[in-house]
């Protein structure tokens, strides 16, 4: 059976503090090797180094973006509690404003960053069940 690909969104409530949403990408059918993806508009890519115990504090994501852990493990801190991220995981940091988020780097991470257009509309994101 075909698993969704989970994506934990960190967005701005109307409360302008960061909360998590678990959404997951809409997929669709693809050539082979693939029998299914998600295809979505990224304008780059980053890769990003931070060691355990970096001091990254409470912050807004500099864009709308994906963060996929390479390797390591995260924890990051918003108002619905702790969320820990380890390789493969996907976060879309979409708070840009208000309260931010904490992130804590438990293990040395190596994260791919995938920006993504300010104008990107993920209504046909479906809600992970």
């Amino acid at each position: 059976m075909l698993r969704p690909v989970a994506v934990t969104r960190i967005f701005t409530g109307a409360d302008g503090r960061s909360h998590f949403e678990d959404l997951s990408f809409p997929l669709v059918k693809a050539e082979p090797p693939a029998t299914h993806q998600a295809v979505l508009p990224f304008t780059g890519a980053i890769i990003s180094v931070a060691p355990a115990g970096a001091p990254v504090g409470r912050h807004n994501a500099p864009r709308r973006q994906l963060v996929i852990n390479l390797t390591g493990v995260c924890e990051i801190d918003c108002a619905d509690g702790t969320k820990r991220f380890g390789p493969g995981d996907v976060r879309f940091a979409d708070d840009t404003h208000g309260e931010g988020h904490v992130t804590r780097v438990v293990e040395d991470v190596e994260a791919l960053i995938l920006p993504l257009p300010e104008d990107l509309d993920i209504s046909s994101w479906s809600q992970a069940k």
